[in-house]
């Protein structure tokens, strides 16, 4: 699914790699989505089908990032 894409490192190496190794570019955009920082925020959302993002109504409970978006680190290393 597309949330598991956004927060496997591997899916998220995999995706990011595509472009440069089908075009031949010399850069590439980490694919991850820009939603992903609510996560850091400790906020819960989803990717609803047929309706886009959802995202839950509480308040921001700040989390370590380095922590909660390791996944995103390990996708870039």
């Amino acid at each position: 699914g597309l949330l598991e894409m956004f927060r496997k490192p591997e899916l998220i190496a995999e995706v990011t790699r595509l472009p440069i190794e089908l075009l031949g570019v010399d850069a590439a955009i980490l694919f991850s989505d820009i939603l992903i920082v609510l996560d850091a925020l400790g906020i819960e959302w989803d990717v609803v089908p047929g309706k886009g993002p959802v995202i839950g109504g509480q308040r921001p409970e700040p989390r370590p990032v380095d922590e909660t978006l390791r996944f995103v680190f390990e996708g870039i290393a």
